[in-house]
């Protein structure tokens, strides 16, 4: 190795122009060099400016949202568009009849405490004053009753809804009321057609509208118009009207 060094001097100092070539390409080399790492400092120093302007809150602003292009814009439909606005609750509810079936279910507080078994009537303007239900729907010492008023609502099945723990004007006082169960018996000019299974009435004034009635337990209901009713009779419903008696 030594002398393979020596040999290269001995060259360099016979040829002038070898020397001036090797100088020259080192400094090429240098000045290469130096560029390159000029570049890469500058451009960190300069992100490095950038984030300290922008924690310190001066120099630049935030940046602001992309505006869509041209191509992805759509139809602008306002965000209220998709909101539901409240119901509107100004109009006037208009009652209407209520069906009462024996033997629907009863629902208190949520829970079902029994079914429908019995109705107490006024006979001399037909108005339901109270129901009567028990947990076998039949009368006796387990029965209940509640005020008409304090049914909330029937649903499709025939299930009725009491408003619980509700403040009920009291009753009127009338001369007579009478008891209307499945037991009674439904009669039109002296012959009986069936047995009483429930009511319609309107429940602004728990009037009866008209009484249903089955003439066997696998037949079709049929009903009878409150009109010409009389039920001053214990045990059945008498109905006045001629002609026949319509399916319902």
């Amino acid at each position: 190795m030594l002398q393979d060094a020596r040999f290269a001097l001995r060259l360099i100092a016979q040829r002038p122009g070898i020397a001036a070539l090797i100088t020259f390409t080192l400094a090429i080399g240098i000045a290469a060099t130096t560029v390159v790492f000029s570049v890469a400092d500058s451009h960190a120093g300069g992100r490095q400016f950038r984030t300290a302007a922008r924690g310190a809150g001066g120099g630049s602003s935030p940046r602001a949202p992309r505006q869509p292009r041209r191509s992805d814009r759509g139809i602008a439909v306002p965000v209220a568009a998709f909101v539901e606005s409240p119901p509107d609750l100004s109009f006037t509810r208009t009652e209407v009849p209520m069906e009462l079936l024996f033997g629907a279910h009863v629902r208190e507080h949520g829970h079902r405490v029994g079914r429908l078994a019995g109705f107490e009537l006024e006979p001399a303007g037909l108005k339901i004053r109270r129901i009567i239900f028990s947990p076998d729907g039949e009368l006796g010492p387990q029965a209940m009753t509640r005020p008409l008023a304090n049914i909330d609502l029937t649903h499709d099945d025939g299930e009725i809804e009491l408003r619980p723990e509700v403040a009920v004007a009291p009753l009127p006082a009338v001369p007579d009321v009478v008891l209307l169960s499945r037991a009674v018996r439904l009669r039109r000019a002296g012959r009986e057609i069936g047995r009483f299974v429930g009511v319609n009435l309107n429940p602004t004034d728990r009037s009866l509208t008209e009484v249903f009635g089955r003439s066997h337990w696998w037949s079709r209901r049929f009903s009878l118009p409150a009109a010409g009713l009389d039920c001053s009779t214990p045990g059945e419903i008498r109905s006045g009207t001629s002609g026949g008696t319509q399916a319902a």
